[in-house]
């Protein structure tokens, strides 16, 4: 009975479904040869682990500030040039480091990542390159 209450609950933190999670490798944006060798146009600065840069979203007045960071995941099958936007500043953003593994899962046009301390982070995914058989 313990198991399938476990099961239920999981069903209902992951919304419902099981995530299909695949291994991957973080790419530094600003090198990355998939796009151009630029990350997003919005990305002006790295953050301290060196995975992703940092954009302060402006704000008018009714909307708060946001946070935007871009991370490039290499996968078996495809790359994915992805942003996650913080709303909160108290928020952090995944704690990923370039050149290093990381598990994710694909959700439409979502891209969730698992990073190094185990938390989930939802980005979007803004470009796709898929990656011939090799």
């Amino acid at each position: 009975m313990a198991l399938v209450s476990t099961i239920a609950l999981s069903l209902i933190a992951f919304g419902g479904q099981q995530k299909d999670w695949q291994d991957g490798k973080v790419l530094d944006p600003e090198r990355s040869g998939y796009f151009g060798g630029t990350g997003d146009s919005s990305t002006t600065s790295g953050n301290a682990n060196g995975a992703s840069g940092a954009d302060q979203g402006a704000t008018n007045g009714s909307q708060p500030a946001a946070y935007h960071y871009s991370f490039v995941i290499e996968g078996d099958k495809a790359v994915y040039l992805v942003r996650e936007t913080l709303k909160w500043r108290w928020s952090k953003p995944a704690n990923v480091k370039v050149n290093g593994r990381v598990k994710y899962a694909v959700k439409k046009r979502k891209l969730i990542i698992m990073d190094d301390d185990g938390k989930e982070h939802e980005t979007d995914i803004l470009k796709l390159t898929t990656l011939r058989n090799q």
